[in-house]
């Protein structure tokens, strides 16, 4: 198998930011999913931020850009004012054991392990993606390790959960030879 071209670059933008490089991706329709799922996760955190995805050097599509209402400073990429880097990112996502047939890179840990749990809920048979830095094997993910994973965190959540009771002091302990009633009542000394 020879190493896989990456033909797809995505960057990030906020608005009035400059434009970084994100990821790269040897698929088309990889780097849309990969879009629509940072897309996605930056709703639920409440970020806007304008994806572009090129071939190669050249613009493709703009996604996200209309829900922004400020002004946009221009993307450096996006205006040809610089060339993308051949390689976006130390992170490298690959369905076999060599980040040489690498189907993507990312310049975040974080967006290459996104990609590589969302694949899997969008594969029906067993596949097992690799995530490398560099050459480095940093882990692996498959629909059995993650099943395994979320079973592991639903079940620590199920157990009983500790809980902090202070007993009233009238009831705390006394070391022996102390009164059971050591303050003195006015009451009594009246009698």
């Amino acid at each position: 198998m020879s190493k896989a071209v990456m033909k797809y670059k995505i960057t990030k933008q906020y608005a009035r930011d400059s434009e970084h490089p994100l990821a790269e991706f040897s698929e088309h329709q990889d780097a849309i999913f990969f879009i629509e799922r940072k897309v996605l996760s930056d709703d639920e955190r409440s970020l806007k931020l304008i994806y572009r995805l090129f071939d190669s050097d050249k613009l493709l599509k703009e996604f996200n850009k209309e829900k922004i209402t400020s002004v946009i400073s221009a993307g450096q990429y996006a205006s040809g004012d610089r060339d993308l880097p051949i390689s976006l990112g130390p992170f490298k996502v690959s369905k076999d054991n060599s980040a040489v047939h690498a189907i993507a890179g990312f310049s975040d840990l974080e967006d290459a392990e996104l990609f590589a749990e969302d694949k899997l809920t969008q594969e029906s048979e067993l596949t097992t993606y690799y995530i490398f830095n560099k050459e480095i094997l940093l882990s692996q993910l498959n629909q059995r390790i993650k099943t395994r994973a979320m079973a592991e965190e639903g079940s620590q959540g199920k157990g009983q959960a500790a809980s902090f009771r202070p007993t009233p002091l009238n009831t705390s302990p006394r070391p022996p030879g102390t009164p059971a009633k050591w303050m003195r009542d006015e009451k009594e000394d009246e009698k």
